[in-house]
């Protein structure tokens, strides 16, 4: 397993971020994965809180974002969250150093609960998230319509 570094994103981990991505396809998002400019992916993320992870060489290879999961003050103890790890980098214990990492800032700033969201087409993902310890809260049953076939979406959560 190589050495994995995880820090606050900074500046110049902009063009690196809008390479990884890549990863998104409709096997694990519903979102139309059009891609953008370099300077209108920097736009869209610039007021996004985000960790990412660094291989030894320095390079990312992953990131989780993290935000209040609504502007009502009865929220303020939950964060969402979104994780991506390079293909590359799946298995050498990227997403896990993203996600302890996420789950000791939380727990720095008084958050409670984390929360996701995971499609069935990704039973990998699924399956990575159990064994972090979130628990399944809910199953939404053919919640989207992908490639001519319903896919079922679920809801994960961490207790801190």
């Amino acid at each position: 397993m190589s050495l994995i570094t995880v820090r606050p994103r900074v500046s110049s981990d902009i063009k690196a971020l809008w390479l990884l991505e890549d990863v998104w396809n409709d096997t694990n998002t519903p979102v139309p994965m059009t891609k953008k400019s370099l300077e209108e992916f920097e736009l869209e993320i610039a007021n996004r809180e985000m960790l990412v992870a660094l291989n030894e060489q320095g390079n990312v290879v992953g990131m989780v974002s993290y935000h209040l999961i609504s502007t009502l003050p009865a929220h303020c103890k939950q964060w969402m969250l979104g994780i991506s790890v390079s293909p590359e980098a799946q298995g050498q214990g990227v997403g896990r150093h993203l996600m302890e990492a996420i789950i000791q800032l939380a727990k720095q700033k008084g958050i409670a609960k984390l929360s996701l969201r995971v499609m069935g087409t990704n039973p990998g993902a699924i399956a990575f998230y159990k064994r972090l310890g979130f628990v399944q809260e809910a199953h939404f049953q053919r919640e989207f319509w992908i490639n001519h076939t319903w896919v079922d979406d679920f809801q994960f959560a961490y207790y801190i």
